[in-house]
């Protein structure tokens, strides 16, 4: 084997692996973000459970906050997640209670705190 072609194939090889690195570590530094999304929306669901008013959360003026309360009081899952727009910062997380209604917050990390949006309601006979 030629010279030349030893280094284009220690190029090419040495530039697949640094793909694969860096494809790796994006999979590893989105799912740090998306803990801390569910985290935040865990914590505050727990508080609108118990009828206090967390920090850090926009309530939208449409949301019952009475029936919200009831419905995570009785339980709640994450029932999963989706970007917003290009960032790895901004999810929209899924809550679904025990009577199967969804509620949809939006959270969206800025200086060192989550900020949440709250939300899009969502009854069990709607959802898939």
């Amino acid at each position: 084997m030629a010279r030349g072609s030893k280094q284009a194939l220690r190029f090419l090889v040495g530039g697949a692996l640094l793909l694969v690195v860096v494809w790796a570590s994006s999979f590893a530094y989105q799912e740090y973000w998306i803990r801390g999304a569910n985290r935040a929306v865990v914590a505050a669901a727990n508080q609108i459970a118990v009828g206090d008013d967390p920090p850090n959360v926009h309530f939208a003026e449409i949301v019952d906050r009475h029936a919200m309360s009831e419905a995570l009081a009785s339980g709640f899952t994450i029932a999963g997640f989706d970007s917003i727009a290009f960032s790895l910062r901004d999810y929209e997380v899924k809550v679904r209670t025990t009577d199967g209604d969804q509620y949809n917050f939006d959270a969206f990390q800025r200086e060192g705190t989550w900020h949440l949006e709250c939300c899009g309601h969502w009854k069990a006979a709607d959802l898939p």
